[in-house]
């Protein structure tokens, strides 16, 4: 919204607008990352660089899936990728105007890192719970051949 009155005149100082836009897309990849994906999809990740200058992504899933409601997880997928698509218009739109061009980079870098790190690490959280349940599988046959028939 900030982005938008300044683009369209209403609130004039430059400044004061960057540092207030900037601030607020630090603000929204830091809960997006550490609390929203948590608490709605069951996600976290994060990446570390190692002493020697290597990258080492961890991810983190619960293994609770019926905790994470349907509707939850649309909403969050749904703007995640929604937040990327919005800045990328920006972005574009902004080529023109060299003045906001590095803001708009700066969100769109934001959110491609969040909707890139959250689509790994749901990925990696699938191979987790079919590994997960595999194991369950094979240490209780019994189980598994009672579930496999619908008993």
């Amino acid at each position: 919204i900030v982005f938008l009155l300044s683009v369209l005149g209403i609130l004039s100082s430059f400044i004061a607008m960057f540092i207030t836009v900037t601030v607020l897309l630090a603000a929204d990849f830091w809960v997006v990352k550490n609390v929203s994906g948590r608490l709605m999809v069951g996600l976290r990740w994060w990446n570390e660089i190692k002493e020697d200058g290597t990258n080492h992504w961890v991810f983190e899933c619960s293994l609770d899936a019926e905790r994470v409601h349907p509707f939850d997880a649309s909403y969050f997928w749904t703007t995640t990728y929604g937040n990327v698509l919005v800045w990328a218009v920006f972005t574009f739109f902004s080529i023109t105007s060299f003045s906001k061009l590095p803001l708009c980079i700066l969100a769109l870098a934001l959110g491609v890192s969040n909707a890139f790190g959250y689509t790994k690490c749901r990925k990696d959280a699938k191979k987790k719970i079919s590994a997960f349940l595999m194991n369950q599988a094979a240490a209780n046959p019994g189980l598994a051949m009672k579930v496999a028939r619908g008993a």
